[in-house]
């Protein structure tokens, strides 16, 4: 098993950053421990719709609990693929370490 911890990077609140892993990973759920997000309640992300072309935002309500671009439906976190980025807008400051365990 491979293990890594990046150094701490701040996140300002209100402010979308641009997010990625160092090594190219992918993750069936931006709540995975592979990304160790610190997600509070009304967080953003925005994600590449390959399919309309165009970013769309995701709000993290809860653990498996994600209100979808539409602004309507709940659902499960979205996935990321592997080797994508993504923007992340916490509501307030918060400090994100990834803390990476590849088997």
């Amino acid at each position: 098993m491979l293990s890594n911890t990046n150094a701490p990077i701040s996140l300002p609140g209100g402010l979308y950053t641009l997010i990625g892993s160092l090594p190219p990973i992918g993750v069936t759920s931006l709540e995975d421990t592979n990304l160790n997000l610190p997600l509070q309640s009304g967080d953003e992300v925005l994600l590449w719709d390959n399919v309309h072309n165009q970013y769309e935002i995701y709000t993290y309500g809860s653990p498996g609990q994600w209100l979808y671009p539409d602004q309507v439906t709940v659902g499960p976190s979205p996935a990321l693929p592997v080797a994508e980025g993504f923007f992340y807008n916490p509501g307030i400051t918060e400090t994100w370490t990834q803390n990476l365990n590849v088997q």
